[in-house]
């Protein structure tokens, strides 16, 4: 991030913040890895406060368009909080987006500050994690893919969701298994991303066309990773949750939707990540 000015103790998030980042990260039991905070900084843009060389907050904003932000990583040490660090990075994101619509995923504990800067409730996001039991025979018409697929994913992603998220996704394929399905004229129906994060591995996004597509691809990466740790955060009133649970996933955690400004999306199964939505 260049050409912004910051007030006292705030700074651009850069590369050489990372170790302190994943200490302020593990202090609140996030699973968060060094690569995985290098891939959200690659798709996007932070800011840090930092006083006296330690690291004491960092809020992190992802571009999905023209007029659409997605606002994460928002967090204070335990021992700084309530001193108005948190408003003061969330004032900061806010002041690069006049006009733009900006998302998030919060925590109830979060909920009333974010409701003082203008979001409202969208809805709630459902985390489910697990060690991966395959209970369902591959789907045939699921293949996997290489980044050759990436600008018919990025146009179908458009499509479904009202989105233009094409740099996220650029960075996305690069670090995940691709699987895709496509429809009998050989276009893209379905698509999910599968990648390392945290304790094992993430599915998302997962965009489709309907719920039976959408759980054919995930069956594909669940059957690739039967025995292993993964996740998936989903929309509670996705048709996924009780099926998620049959294959070991269980529900864990739930944070709130939340958004200022106007934009309903649609087709996402499951989110890249509570902070990229």
């Amino acid at each position: 991030m260049t050409g912004l000015s910051f007030a006292p103790d705030l700074a651009s998030l850069t590369l050489e913040d990372i170790p302190a980042a994943v200490a302020l990260s593990r202090s609140f039991d996030w699973p968060h890895r060094s690569e995985d905070w290098a891939l959200m900084l690659r798709m996007g843009q932070g800011v840090k406060h930092e006083k006296d060389g330690q690291l004491l907050g960092t809020a992190m904003w992802w571009s999905l368009g023209v007029g659409i932000t997605t606002l994460g990583m928002v967090i204070v040490s335990k021992t700084s909080q309530g001193q108005g660090i948190g408003r003061q990075l969330i004032d900061r994101v806010l002041s690069t987006q006049d006009g733009t619509t900006v998302r998030l995923i919060g925590t109830e504990a979060g909920l009333s500050l974010y409701q003082k800067k203008g979001f409202q409730k969208a809805g709630l996001i459902c985390q489910y994690q697990g060690i991966a039991q395959a209970v369902d025979a591959p789907a045939s018409r699921v293949h996997f893919a290489g980044s050759y697929v990436l600008p018919q994913l990025q146009a179908f992603d458009r499509d479904m969701t009202g989105l233009s998220r094409d740099e996220v996704l650029r960075v996305l394929v690069t670090a995940s298994d691709v699987a895709v399905v496509t429809g009998a004229d050989g276009s893209v129906v379905g698509y999910a991303l599968c990648r390392r994060f945290g304790h094992g591995r993430v599915i998302g996004p997962v965009v489709s066309v309907d719920d039976a597509t959408a759980k054919a691809l995930l069956s594909a990466f669940i059957d690739r990773y039967q025995g292993h740790f993964m996740r998936c955060d989903t929309p509670s009133d996705s048709a996924l949750a009780p099926w998620l649970v049959k294959r070991g996933l269980l529900k864990v955690d739930e944070g709130v939707s939340m958004q200022r400004g106007d934009f309903a999306p649609s087709n996402v199964f499951a989110l890249a990540s509570q902070a990229l939505g």
